[in-house]
């Protein structure tokens, strides 16, 4: 989790994609060049844990659950996380760190 000193509050994926500004999601171009993009072609699942800052920017994510076998995809889906923007959580008006999780179910065409 995003915790370093005192726990920041969570908010559902829903309610933070709700003030989304950018949220897109990895490339399937770059997930087809991976080892298993190129071989197997097995579906799997990545978990990214992370916290927005009171800039609306992605301050901090950690993959939680690995796709099996292929770092390289963990590595992409961590990537497109770290390039969300939303508008900032506020409580009293004041812009505050959030945090969140999203999981990825990677198939690949074909």
């Amino acid at each position: 989790m995003c915790i370093r000193d005192r726990p920041k509050a969570r908010e559902a994926l829903s309610v933070l994609k709700a003030r989304g500004i950018y949220t897109p999601d990895p490339q399937a171009a770059d997930l087809a060049k991976t080892k298993t993009g190129l071989g197997s072609r097995a579906p799997g699942m990545v978990k990214v844990e992370f916290c927005v800052g009171p800039n609306g920017k992605v301050s901090s994510s950690k993959v939680t659950r690995r796709f099996s076998g292929d770092p390289a995809v963990d590595r992409i889906c961590q990537a497109a996380v770290k390039k969300w923007r939303f508008k900032p959580a506020r409580v009293g008006g004041k812009a505050r760190t959030t945090c969140s999780d999203v999981t990825f179910r990677i198939e690949f065409d074909g």
